[in-house]
């Protein structure tokens, strides 16, 4: 298990995928260590891939951009299910090179939970 949006519902990673994942957060690290690679996501939309920096532990993350409201983006860390509102101008362009792997993090209903 990643993340719990609520009783019912439970982001997990599959195992065999863990690794993948590592890898790529890796890369994705590296990547974006240089600020010559953070582009600025120009009007963000519902659906949009976009790379952020979370909140929490400073680091770079793969995210799809959830809902746009006038100066704020809400967003969904698409490995590991978690979301949270950020100002527009914290959203960049995810690298072409990340876009490839599908997201790690599914949901999963718990049947039965309130």
């Amino acid at each position: 298990m990643v993340h719990v949006s609520k009783v019912s519902l439970v982001w997990v990673v599959d195992k065999e995928k863990m690794s993948h994942l590592e890898e790529m957060m890796t890369q994705l690290g590296i990547w974006m260590a240089d600020e010559e690679h953070w582009v600025q996501k120009e009007d963000p939309k519902e659906g949009d891939l976009c790379c952020i920096r979370f909140s929490e532990d400073g680091e770079m993350y793969r995210g799809k951009v959830e809902a746009v409201a006038e100066d704020e983006v809400e967003v969904q860390y698409i490995d590991y299910g978690n979301s949270e509102t950020l100002p527009k101008n914290e959203v960049l362009e995810l690298p072409e090179q990340f876009h490839k792997q599908e997201a790690a993090a599914a949901p999963l209903e718990v049947i039965g939970a309130h």
